[in-house]
């Protein structure tokens, strides 16, 4: 393992525009060490998507430096905008904003809409549902065919009206409602359900002027995927984020990596992206209509005792609320280099599978490094994927006070992703 060196001295990579060739650093020894458990596949002419979640009314709230606005988007370096979230009207069981102050009268939609004048191939879709969505009105909706009809008509009105390019759907847990799939509180009914409104929707958008697209951003989590999906209906979409994140976090009770890309030790082996990824491709869905998630928020733990600081300690709670985030358990990146640079936090990259974490006293954050993000774009090739979601770019370093250069993170999938580049080791400057 390398300890405590500072973030600037590890970060990686290439990023290449055109003549300009700027370099963020890593240390010489990171590489390459787990090895895909499936054969490669070739990868295809098409250009990789780069799903870029904003959560929009969340981002306008925070205080400070953590404000982000429609307007910090670089738009350059998304191929999707995912505007999150509207929400599903409990008694119309249709579509409206979540914040009409901010999205009507403040014009965040046209806001967000404007960003194509500067990207001409950008796609902007509405996300409806969320972490805070309750799930029985998504069942409810999708239950009968008269309320799935209704829903469809307004959607395409809606999203028309408002210029966005299509739906996200992002109920993430039909029939485990929260997540839960071990209660007795399971509504096995949605599956079927779910299934029918994927079809008609997507008959419908096929139909709709401006051929308007249709995604779900869906759990990553393998039990819930087997329990809540039609996996046959999901192929028909024009592409599906997997939420490869948030496999650990402080309800486990022990200290591990949100987002591994393989298995690591004292966790259920399929908690890892590539093997949630090859679950849905298994099943039928085609590797390029898979987006893998991207994490730019650390998940945080406080720890039972502040010397037992390892991958598998003991943690008591989540953690401390970040300053500008404010929620427990849970740190943006930018909040992450904060405490790495200049609160003394110690920095921990495990050279066996390429994880980083970071602790100090009691506090311990899981959290994705750029030379993960371009580990991460680098196995999307390799298994021709479809391509990479950041969830979210709002969370990202956008003023860049990390390392001199704005949106680390998303910089670096774009070097891989969109530019060509490889991982490669450059010499830091300890």
């Amino acid at each position: 393992m390398v300890k405590g060196l500072l973030l600037p001295c590890l970060i990686l990579l290439i990023v290449s525009l055109e003549s300009t060739l700027s370099v963020l650093q890593l240390n010489s020894s990171l590489r390459l060490s787990s090895s895909i458990n499936k054969p490669s596949f070739v990868g295809s002419n098409k250009p990789y998507k780069i799903v870029c979640y904003y959560y929009a009314v969340e981002a306008w709230y925070r205080t400070s430096r953590g404000m982000f606005l429609p307007e910090d988007i670089d738009a350059s370096k998304c191929t999707h905008i995912h505007y999150a979230y509207t929400v599903l009207n409990s008694e119309t069981l249709l579509m409206e904003p979540s914040d009409k102050w901010a999205e009507i009268d403040n014009r965040f939609y046209e806001r967000v809409i404007a960003l194509k004048e500067s990207n001409q191939g950008l796609k902007i879709l509405l996300s409806i549902g969320g972490w805070s969505e309750q799930s029985d009105k998504f069942s409810t909706l999708i239950s009968e065919r008269l309320n799935r009809k209704a829903f469809i008509d307004h959607a395409v009105t809606f999203l028309l009206l408002h210029g966005f390019d299509g739906l996200d759907l992002a109920w993430f847990y039909p029939v485990c409602w929260n997540g839960d799939c071990r209660s007795q509180n399971v509504h096995s009914e949605d599956r079927e359900n779910f299934g029918h409104f994927v079809r008609e929707l997507k008959d419908a958008f096929d139909q709709s002027e401006s051929r308007l697209l249709v995604t779900a951003t869906v759990s990553g989590d393998p039990m819930i995927a087997k329990r809540s999906y039609d996996f046959t209906a999901l192929s028909r979409l024009d592409y599906i984020n997997v939420m490869t994140f948030d496999y650990v976090a402080h309800w486990n009770q022990m200290t591990g990596h949100q987002s591994p890309l393989f298995s690591q030790p004292g966790f259920p082996v399929d908690l890892n992206a590539n093997s949630s990824l090859h679950l849905y491709m298994s099943r039928g869905i085609p590797s390029r209509k898979l987006v893998l998630g991207f994490p730019s928020f650390a998940r945080s733990f406080t720890l039972v005792d502040s010397n037992d600081h390892g991958i598998g300690a003991a943690v008591k709670g989540p953690g401390d609320k970040g300053e500008f985030t404010l929620a427990e358990g849970l740190l943006a990146f930018y909040e992450i280099c904060d405490r790495i640079q200049k609160k003394g936090w110690k920095l921990v990259r495990n050279s066996e599978n390429e994880l980083f974490y970071t602790y100090y006293n009691n506090q311990w954050a899981s959290f994705d490094h750029p030379f993960s993000a371009a580990l991460k774009a680098q196995f999307v090739k390799q298994l021709n994927l479809g391509g990479i979601m950041m969830w979210d770019i709002d969370r990202d370093d956008f003023h860049g006070n990390c390392f001199g250069i704005k949106f680390p993170l998303l910089t670096a999938i774009n070097s891989i992703l969109v530019h060509g580049k490889s991982v490669k080791m450059v010499p830091g400057l300890i």
